[in-house]
């Protein structure tokens, strides 16, 4: 059997692990052989034409499909193709499509949040949704990895708090850590409180065969599509629900609150460093977990969303006017540098004239 066992056996190759990854995957395979409506388990017995195929299947997803679905569908059925079949590679519709793929960017149109966004939609939302997404908003976590952390991930004896991201939960597979601040710090301590609760109140619902268990060691015991659907509520009960009028996606979506971190920190290095983008080139690299928390101690405010943050508007204007009579007192004094020049240029004159 081709449809189960060589899927299986191709996500155990490509080292997939992403329940996400493997269903999304398994949809882009299962696509194609619909579109070309062609038995998967009998397709590679008898000499396919994987050109017209693959033709066939784009066409369909032009149609039908947003630029980054197009782009995952193919990649998924691109790389099955080649694990079945190693000729495929050469293939020269794969050159074409990837000059159509090219430079294809997300087409929704994003919401940018700022904090007093993300208060007003957090003030709808219990102790678990306002945990989760105040930690997701002031570390740049995203949602698929939150929902994966555990106990032990987290280190409240640290100041800050501290998040260590094991590399099998994160998108990289590199392992990072970062840190949360003092509010996400104390909501998730109250969600402590109830969690076990949740938890068995949540065995009692479930309608799953394999249900949930009891031993859940995460800290948000749910799916992200669980974490989603909390997201959504909120979302739509503080008027933040528009939707794209391209794809009908929703606008404001749980990884608005990864892009609020990277904008709002307000240090672009260290906010990269701590995302986990490893194509950047931080300075903080050379930096260890302690030194890296001071440095986000620095600016953690600026990712503190419930908190009331100082009214800073006196202190600004004072050290603008400061600044100011700064400047006007260097002026004064450049003005009689230059004058006693003149003087003491003045004398060198007369001297000379008189030798």
């Amino acid at each position: 059997m081709i449809t189960m066992d060589k899927i299986n056996e191709f996500y155990k190759k490509k080292l997939f692990t992403s329940k996400n990854t493997k269903r999304n995957y398994r949809r882009g395979i299962e696509l194609f052989f619909e579109i070309i409506n062609k038995d998967i388990d009998e397709y590679f017995k008898n000499n396919p034409k994987y050109e017209s195929d693959i033709i066939k299947y784009w066409e369909s997803l032009e149609k039908n499909n947003t630029q980054m679905t197009r782009k995952n569908r193919i990649n998924a059925i691109k790389q099955f193709l080649q694990f079945m079949d190693k000729k495929t590679r050469d293939l020269e519709i794969w050159e074409t499509i990837s000059y159509r793929l090219r430079n294809i960017q997300s087409e929704t149109d994003d919401m940018a949040l700022d904090r007093h966004d993300i208060k007003k939609i957090l003030q709808y939302g219990d102790v678990c949704t306002r945990s989760m997404f105040l930690t997701m908003a002031s570390c740049g976590c995203r949602i698929g990895e939150i929902v994966q952390l555990e106990l032990d991930d987290i280190y409240f004896d640290e100041k800050p708090t501290r998040i260590h991201f094991r590399a099998e939960i994160t998108k990289t597979k590199r392992k990072r850590d970062s840190y949360i601040s003092n509010e996400a710090t104390e909501s998730i301590k109250a969600w402590y409180k109830v969690r076990d609760k949740y938890l068995e109140s949540a065995i009692g619902k479930t309608t799953f065969s394999y249900g949930k268990k009891r031993k859940d060691n995460r800290i948000f015991p749910m799916t992200d599509v669980n974490a989603r659907t909390k997201w959504h509520t909120v979302i739509n009960r503080a008027g933040y629900n528009q939707r794209d009028k391209t794809t009908n996606r929703y606008r404001c979506h749980p990884h608005c609150l990864r892009k609020f971190f990277r904008s709002y920190l307000n240090n672009v290095d260290l906010a990269e460093h701590l995302m986990g983008h490893q194509g950047y080139l931080s300075s903080y690299r050379q930096y260890d977990k302690k030194q890296l928390g001071k440095e986000y101690l620095k600016y953690m405010q600026n990712v503190t969303i419930l908190e009331t943050s100082p009214d800073l508007t006196d202190v600004h204007k004072e050290l603008k006017e400061k600044d100011q009579q700064i400047n006007e007192m260097q002026q004064e004094m450049q003005e009689i540098r230059m004058e006693l020049l003149e003087v003491k240029l003045k004398q060198v004159q007369e001297l000379q004239r008189k030798k």
